[in-house]
């Protein structure tokens, strides 16, 4: 869960807030019913009622609900925001919804049980002809040249360090992945598309894909950097892409067992 100042960062990223604002504002009418998913402080539920939605369910599981409760008083929208503490594939609503909105993505679209969740809400509580925030994203990935983010995983695992073999630990930490921020300039390859992962009829929470890639440059490779571009709706997109402005999303990097 995060924190409510972990919130605040999200609704001080620009880039995603206010694009989020402008995929509101472009789904919702006069008679909208929301469902907002991961409501969090109720930023998304506020600005749906602002923009001129019926109702709206702001779903949120942890403590932070409070702080939503609160500022939908502050802001004269008690009467149309219900909070609900609870997982969305946890409720009922006594209507459908003409638009859910979400972010659960984390570092990347595959984060815990956004999939599952979205799937879920989709069926169950989104009208017929309904809108989703976001539309779908587009997951890419480069090998990358990176040893700012490879050495502090492998180095402590080294022979060299008191000659004692500790090889166990290193096959765990490279098969893992991070949070990272690379630059264009320590890709190795272009970018390639991995996935897409449409929101309207994804129907499993697992992602695969395949990718062939041409090497751009000379340089050793640490592994995969992996993003993604988010599209919330026509025309209505972002992107924390290598060499685009900083989003609180980052990228996951996928180190490599042994450089090459």
């Amino acid at each position: 869960m995060y924190s409510v100042a972990g919130y605040g960062r999200m609704i001080a990223d620009e880039g995603r807030t206010r694009a989020y604002s402008r995929a509101l504002r472009a789904a919702i009418c006069r008679d909208s019913i929301v469902l907002d998913i991961g409501a969090g402080t109720g930023i998304l539920s506020l600005l749906a009622c602002q923009y001129g939605a019926r109702r709206v369910y702001a779903v949120e599981p942890s403590s932070a609900i409070g702080v939503a409760q609160q500022a939908a008083h502050a802001n004269g929208f008690a009467d149309r925001i219900e909070c609900i503490q609870a997982l969305s594939t946890e409720i009922i609503l006594r209507e459908k919804a003409d638009v859910i909105v979400s972010d659960l993505r984390g570092v990347l679209p595959l984060f815990g049980q956004h999939l599952p969740s979205i799937i879920d809400a989709r069926r169950r509580l989104l009208a017929p002809e309904g809108n989703l925030i976001p539309k779908r994203d587009v997951l890419w990935a480069a090998i990358v040249e990176t040893p700012q983010q490879y050495d502090p995983l492998i180095k402590p695992w080294l022979r060299e360090r008191f000659e004692l073999d500790m090889e166990a630990a290193s096959q765990i930490v490279t098969n893992g992945w991070k949070k990272a921020r690379v630059t264009p300039e320590q890709l190795l390859t272009k970018p390639c598309r991995w996935a897409t992962i449409d929101y309207l009829s994804v129907e499993s929470p697992g992602v695969s894909g395949e990718m062939t890639f041409h090497v751009a440059r000379p340089g050793t490779g640490h592994g995969f950097v992996v993003w993604f571009d988010a599209v919330l709706d026509d025309g209505i997109e972002f992107s924390n892409a290598p060499g685009q402005p900083e989003l609180i999303y980052g990228s996951g990097f996928f180190p490599w067992s042994s450089p090459v």
